[in-house]
């Protein structure tokens, strides 16, 4: 329950604003037709009673420095509760036979830790009593409300059918509309014809704007928000302005002489007290000096007058409507602590055992987390001489590669991978074979990569998230995750250390253009290279590699070999492709898409042709 009451408050926050806008928009649009008014009165009761709407670069609360909508509801008093804890250590009686059987260290573990015991949280008591409150002050309002609509219902009963729609009675001074379903006006005894034509012109003029359901409707509002002040001005300042709209109708066909003794009949007939808020629309309702004055003085606007406050109302209920744009969530980068990087050192090794030079010679070694098992023949790293510290700069490379993606993901996209599988062990079995695939249907998970080990980030993202199908754009996110953002990619420090002018090709020239630089490479480097690749097959085609557009894993054959002078074109396409989709929706909505669980449309809110416009022109207009 607590949780309505704090989606009331949240409503009553942006209704007030609301409110206060078009409170001063009253001043501005003095001489405009009253009926705009009451439209932009409209616009404040639809804001203080829903709580989602829809985003606009135009929203009065971006301008304000609201909070982001979330699924199109703006949220001040967030629904996260502030837990507070005691630690309560316990102990377990099964601290004996530890080893008994496997698992149960940490089962001991779990026993011995601290219980958090749950205590009261303040803002949840004050919420508690608030509701109270407030639920107090609804049903108060309502019964009283319905109290004195029934009284008046049974005053009126022996009123007596005149015309369609029309009862005359003498239990009343004044005519008003009764009723919700049926409207009926009803008229006091011993009125002149003239005076009875013109309150008909009035009344009817409530019940043709449909005045009797909507008073009702924005009474509720009122009661559910009866707390706030402004909704009591609001309320007030919207039957005035809807009073004065249809004295507008009634009056806008009478001469000068008719239209004075329309105020002499609204002076005359006005109510003696003040009626209920949900009361009746009476004929004398709200019967002041500045209503009777509104009448006296009233001139049919022009029609220039009239369109140009039409479209300022519109605007401006553009505006009170929309809720500011939601910014795409920014991903948390993973700290070093949470990392927890592997720090494999030379001795670590057997010397014997990564011998280059003995026939068949292969290298097995184990990272201090046991998650990684190397199986390697040593020439795929090279003619060079293979020394221990190198084979233990590539294993702390690609162990804190893995634990990097890991974090990221879970700090980002918690619920789009296989949590099972990315805490899994992995054997990455690095051959001269060319061979290029990986199985997750194996324990420990087995990686095949052949001599293009500096695709191991990528394969290790395709074995967590594991998506039933494959297309170039999810090339494109192992590759934007396993490099564009992993600072431990074995890519990454693949073109480092040879420089960028030895691998790549001709589209080198704007990457060096955007002050790319040729050796310490970085993330934000190899951004720039994906980035320059995808701006040179924009304006010249692509000269390597295959089309990208829909083909699946098994057809998309330049990731599986180095194209002629650099990475298969696609892949760099697709990478730059996915990076400009996160940049501008969010990480975790391209996570979502490429794990299968949403389609594009679901994922972007935009058609993937549309998007993929829209990069074209990004790319452009980052390099031309």
């Amino acid at each position: 329950m607590t949780d309505i009451f704090r989606t009331v408050l949240n409503m009553s926050i942006t209704g007030s604003i609301t409110a206060l806008v078009v409170v001063l928009l009253r001043i501005p649009l003095k001489r405009a037709p009253r009926w705009i008014l009451c439209a932009l009165w409209m616009v404040v009761f639809v804001r203080f009673i829903l709580p989602f709407s829809f985003s606009s670069p135009l929203s009065l609360l971006n301008g304000i420095g609201a909070p982001q909508p979330e699924n199109g509801v703006v949220t001040y008093l967030s629904s996260d509760a502030i837990e507070i804890t005691e630690v309560q250590p316990t102990q377990s009686s099964t601290t004996q036979n530890q080893s008994s059987f496997p698992g149960q260290a940490d089962l001991i573990s779990n026993s011995l830790s601290p219980t958090p015991k749950a205590s009261a949280d303040p803002l949840q008591i004050w919420l508690a009593v608030g509701m109270a409150i407030w639920l107090s002050g609804v049903s108060f309002i309502l019964f009283r409300a319905i109290y004195l609509y029934v009284k008046l219902l049974l005053h009126v009963r022996g009123a007596v059918f005149v015309e369609p729609g029309v009862y005359e009675t003498d239990a009343i001074e004044s005519p008003f509309v009764l009723g919700v379903i049926r409207p009926r006006i009803i008229l006091p005894l011993n009125m002149s014809r003239y005076e009875r034509e013109l309150v008909l012109r009035h009344e009817q003029a409530h019940i043709y704007r449909y005045d009797y359901i909507t008073k009702p409707i924005s009474f509720l509002i009122l009661a559910v928000h009866w707390f706030n002040p402004l909704i009591w001005i609001a309320f007030r300042l919207f039957s005035d302005d809807m009073e004065a709209s249809c004295d507008e109708r009634a009056i806008r066909a009478l001469d000068r002489e008719q239209i004075a003794q329309y105020g002499e009949t609204l002076l005359r007939l006005g109510t003696r007290k003040i009626a209920f808020a949900a009361g009746p629309l009476a004929f004398g309702e709200h019967c002041t000096k500045e209503r009777i004055v509104n009448v006296l003085n009233y001139k049919k606007p022009m029609f220039w007058v009239a369109a140009l406050a039409v479209v300022a109302a519109i605007a401006a209920a553009i505006v009170l409507m929309a809720n500011p744009l939601v910014k795409p969530k920014q991903a948390v980068e993973p700290t070093i602590k949470e990392v927890d990087l592997v720090n494999v050192q030379a001795s670590d090794f057997d010397q014997q055992t990564y011998d280059q030079t003995e026939a068949g010679g292969w290298w097995v070694g184990c990272n201090p987390s046991q998650l990684i098992t190397f199986y390697m023949d040593l020439n795929v790293l090279g003619d060079k001489i293979v020394t221990a510290q190198s084979i233990a700069d590539f294993a702390n490379q690609l162990a804190n590669g893995q634990t990097y993606i890991k974090v990221y993901l879970k700090n980002n996209a918690a619920g789009c991978y296989d949590n099972i599988v990315a805490n899994s062990r992995f054997d990455y079995v690095i051959m001269d074979d060319n061979y290029y695939s990986y199985a997750i249907k194996t324990y420990p998970h087995r990686i095949r990569v052949g001599k293009m080990y500096w695709h191991c980030s990528q394969q290790f993202v395709f074995s967590v998230l594991h998506p039933e199908s494959l297309h170039w754009q999810h090339y494109g996110y192992a590759q934007y995750l396993g490099s564009v953002l992993n600072p431990y990619d074995m890519h990454l420090a693949r073109l480092e250390r040879l420089g960028i002018t030895q691998p790549l090709g001709k589209y080198t020239q704007y990457y060096f253009e955007q002050g790319g630089t040729e050796h310490k490479l970085t993330n934000d480097d190899y951004r720039l290279l994906v980035d320059s690749v995808a701006y040179y097959c924009i304006e010249n085609g692509m000269n390597w590699g295959t089309a990208y557009e829909s083909y699946p894993i098994t057809e998309v054959y330049g990731f599986t070999e180095p194209a002629e002078e650099g990475d298969d074109m696609s892949v760099m396409m697709a990478t730059s492709f996915c990076a400009y989709l996160a940049d501008k929706y969010g990480f975790d909505k391209l996570t979502s898409y490429c794990s299968g669980q949403i389609d594009f449309h679901q994922a972007f809110g935009v058609s993937f042709d549309r998007a993929y416009t829209r990069w074209q022109k990004e790319i452009v207009k980052q390099f031309s």
